[in-house]
């Protein structure tokens, strides 16, 4: 590993006691993955969303520095790469009425999660300039992904290059990829003008 590299972080936080080892394997897949199956998928959704929303890529594209880190947000929140994971319970719960005991296994649904109307105006709306948006598209607490900011990151430098050069996404017609996990697409024609 190159010296100074988030990998190489990640034992040098082992070193100082500060990750237990155990950990290592998952915070180094959790840094591989955002390059591929996560980001791929929240970047096609991006595109994807701002092509077929053409009103709400002109907002990006007449305010960036106010609206891309909204943008990449909401396409997060509004069409979650993660649809849920399982969770095993560590301790006794209850949630709207439910009983959860120790050791059973969940399905936490976050793509349900963040179009929840109990929690987001008008959730099914796909809205650029949207403030409130703690969304749960990279989890969340203990269990948030690892490599969060690297996909952001990623989405964001997308973003800013394109508002340079791109007035227009065309988007053709797409297949979304069969996947209980995942939300992404099997294809996805596109070009910019």
């Amino acid at each position: 590993m190159r010296p100074g590299s988030w990998a190489a972080q990640i034992f040098d936080a082992v070193d100082r006691g500060q990750v237990d080892p155990q950990y290592v394997p998952g915070l180094l897949i959790d840094y591989l993955a955002p390059a591929l199956d996560t980001t791929l998928h929240g970047t096609a959704n991006m595109l994807h969303l701002l092509g077929t929303h053409p009103d709400q890529w002109e907002l990006v594209r007449q305010a960036p520095e106010q609206n891309v880190d909204r943008a990449v947000e909401e396409v997060l929140r509004y069409e979650s790469p993660v649809r849920g994971f399982t969770r095993l319970a560590t301790a006794d719960h209850e949630v709207d009425g439910a009983r959860i005991e120790a050791g059973q296994r969940i399905w936490t649904l976050l793509a349900s999660a963040n179009r929840d109307e109990r929690h987001f105006e008008d959730p099914d709306a796909f809205r650029v300039a949207r403030t409130r948006n703690n969304h749960l598209g990279f989890g969340a607490g203990p269990h948030l992904c690892a490599g969060v900011h690297l996909a952001r990151l990623e989405m964001r430098s997308l973003l800013y290059a394109m508002v340079e050069h791109v007035e227009t996404i065309h988007i053709g017609p797409a297949r979304i990829a069969l996947n209980n996990m995942l939300r992404g697409f099997e294809s996805l024609p596109a070009h910019f003008a």
